[in-house]
């Protein structure tokens, strides 16, 4: 790709305004690392980092060049959340605001899920009604994710074979705070990534185009792609403006926020000198993250490299596509695209040669 292309993508992507998930489902079966306590050990050399996530993205990409493009986006982000809550009465910027709106959380276990069904079923709604993509027949079944293994290291949710699964507790137990994580405010966005437009969406289609049922690995060829996908889906809402509610709306930059600090941060424990135990604090300061929930996190860095920086390479990836055909034919519409997208890859021209992630500017 030529060198203003990518930098046309770049601007595009931060003039925005601009967009935790989480790793991929094929995963499952091996995040079994560490279920209890905070994060320490593991993680690659610079050098074998660097290769791991160059033949992820079909391209070399350095440490500093994820790191410097992931940084530069969530900082135009963050200007876009602090004007928001300026709107909202808060002019010491968004992170007291969103200290208090953490509070504003469900009670318990069953009205955090019943709440991601209220909201997973108006998702759908809204994507059917905008004509964004086709949707499948079948809703996702919400279940809170018990395992305590797997919510060592999937610290909000994880969509497998249908289940959105949500993580309603730490994976000791002992965290009487962890339903903040699930606030009135972050369960629309994560219902949006897990659901319709995002994974459920996706997963649903590709079953559809495989053939029969696949595993989730068989389906998940590209890695950036899967979790990539996701991520498109929260900024796909956001342009739409799914979000007419600023609170509402404040929470789904802040979850967009939380995918691109995941891909500075792994880059930086695996090749930028940051220690485990600081990732943990970054993730508790700038997101409001809980201890417990920061812990899984970087627990899944440590022992998953560059899955976490995935969806953000992804997201590039699938802007550039979309910008190119669109540009080729001008006529095609929102739903066009996504069926493509999600179908077979042969039918979007260039998904089978993967782009490498853009300079920063």
């Amino acid at each position: 790709m030529r060198a203003h292309g990518r930098r046309r993508l770049v601007f595009l992507l931060l003039g925005w305004s601009l967009a935790c998930g989480v790793p991929r489902p094929d995963d499952e079966a091996d995040q079994t690392v560490g279920a209890t306590g905070s994060a320490s050990g593991g993680g690659l050399d610079r050098a074998g980092y660097a290769q791991r996530l160059g033949e992820a993205a079909g391209g070399p990409v350095s440490v500093e060049r994820i790191v410097e493009t992931a940084t530069a986006a969530a900082a135009r982000i963050e200007e876009r959340m602090d004007r928001l809550a300026v709107e909202l009465g808060e002019p010491g910027g968004w992170r007291p605001l969103f200290a208090r709106l953490r509070l504003q959380a469900p009670a318990d276990e069953a009205a955090a899920l019943e709440a991601y069904r209220t909201e997973l079923r108006r998702a759908a709604e809204f994507t059917r009604t905008r004509d964004l993509v086709s949707l499948p027949a079948a809703e996702p079944e919400v279940v809170a994710l018990e395992n305590a293994s797997l919510r060592a290291h999937f610290p909000l949710a994880l969509y497998h074979d249908g289940r959105f699964a949500v993580t309603t507790a730490s994976s000791d137990g002992n965290d009487p705070a962890y339903l903040t994580n699930h606030c009135w405010v972050c369960i629309p966005p994560l219902a949006v990534h897990e659901g319709y437009p995002g994974h459920h969406v996706a997963f649903s289609r590709m079953r559809g185009v495989a053939g029969g049922a696949p595993s989730v690995a068989e389906l998940a060829r590209y890695k950036p792609f899967v979790e990539g996908w996701a991520l498109y889906a929260e900024v796909l809402m956001l342009e739409h403006s799914y979000y007419t509610d600023l609170e509402r709306r404040l929470g789904a930059w802040r979850m967009v926020l939380l995918r691109l600090l995941r891909a500075e941060l792994d880059a930086r424990l695996h090749g930028g000198g940051l220690e485990p135990a600081g990732a943990e604090e970054i993730y508790r300061r700038r997101l409001l993250l809980t201890p417990a929930a920061a812990a899984a996190e970087v627990r899944t860095h440590l022992a998953k490299p560059t899955v976490k920086a995935s969806y953000f390479v992804g997201l590039l990836q699938i802007l550039e596509l979309r910008e190119a055909l669109r540009g080729a034919q001008p006529a095609l519409s929102a739903r066009d695209f996504h069926d493509r997208l999600l179908g077979p890859p042969a039918t979007i021209p260039g998904i089978e040669s993967r782009l490498a992630l853009p300079p920063p500017g």
